[in-house]
């Protein structure tokens, strides 16, 4: 009879064993690790901006030449619309003095001087409103030394020479033009100053010809030679115009 009775009792505790919860840890093998929440958040977000980055990207060279190669310290000239069906984009020129590389959110600074004001204004690289970008001269705020930093937040303390950029402002064809033509003047055993080299360039703005030959293989082409030339005598003749009608008007009337 005692054997009888252990006979239930051990199949009721087999039965207690099996459906007994499961400890974590009390089996041989290692628990496993899942990353944080907040870590596959972040790597889905990461994806997503990937590819809207590269659709973007594909988007953009259709609607727009390639930008060129900029940095900080730059005088460029942008064309900006303020509103995406804007047919004639604003001109915008000025110094980059500030850069974030940040996927979409990519952008840079621009510092200029309009009228008595300083205007510092961010602009979205990967904005479609941005249809075009035009480097005028490399490396402007250090009058053409390497720029190393990443943010020109001390140009605040300087003077507004060091970041202005205009129409007459000298680009980085005029800079190589006036390289070249100190170098063969002093290869001739000619005077190279300054005062000789403006000459020299103004009489190539005017006839074509001179100490340097232009041709396409230099650092600037002709049509920007051309352009210099173009504009040098619209603002003479602009100047002459203004001095004729005040030599034509005589003294003012009391």
């Amino acid at each position: 009879m005692s054997s009888a009775a252990a006979e239930p009792a051990d199949a009721a505790s087999a039965g207690a064993g099996d459906s007994a919860p499961f400890v974590p840890g009390t089996s041989g093998e290692p628990r496993r690790k899942y990353p944080s929440r907040f870590r596959r958040a972040r790597s889905m977000l990461l994806d997503v901006m990937g590819d809207s980055l590269d659709k973007t990207q594909a988007r953009l060279k259709k609607m727009r030449p390639e930008l060129p190669a900029w940095n900080v310290g730059d005088a460029v000239e942008i064309e900006y619309a303020f509103e995406r069906g804007d047919a004639a984009p604003a001109v915008i020129r000025g110094s980059i003095v500030g850069r974030r590389r940040k996927g979409l959110d990519s952008s840079f600074v621009l510092k200029n001087e309009m009228g008595d004001d300083v205007i510092t204004a961010r602009i979205p690289v990967m904005s479609p409103l941005l249809r075009s970008m035009r480097v005028m001269r490399r490396n402007h705020v250090r009058g053409g030394k390497r720029v190393r930093r990443a943010q020109l937040t001390y140009l605040e303390q300087r003077p507004v020479s060091d970041f202005r950029v205009t129409v007459d402002t000298k680009e980085e064809w005029e800079h190589a033009l006036e390289a070249k033509i100190r170098r063969e003047l002093q290869r001739s055993g000619r005077n190279w100053g300054s005062k000789s080299v403006a000459e020299e360039k103004a009489k190539i703005f005017k006839t074509g010809k001179g100490v340097v030959r232009v041709d396409a293989g230099m650092d600037f082409s002709k049509a920007e030679v051309a352009r210099a030339s173009v504009a040098a005598k619209a603002k003479r003749a602009g100047a002459g115009a203004a001095s004729g009608k005040a030599a034509k008007g005589g003294a003012p009337r009391k």
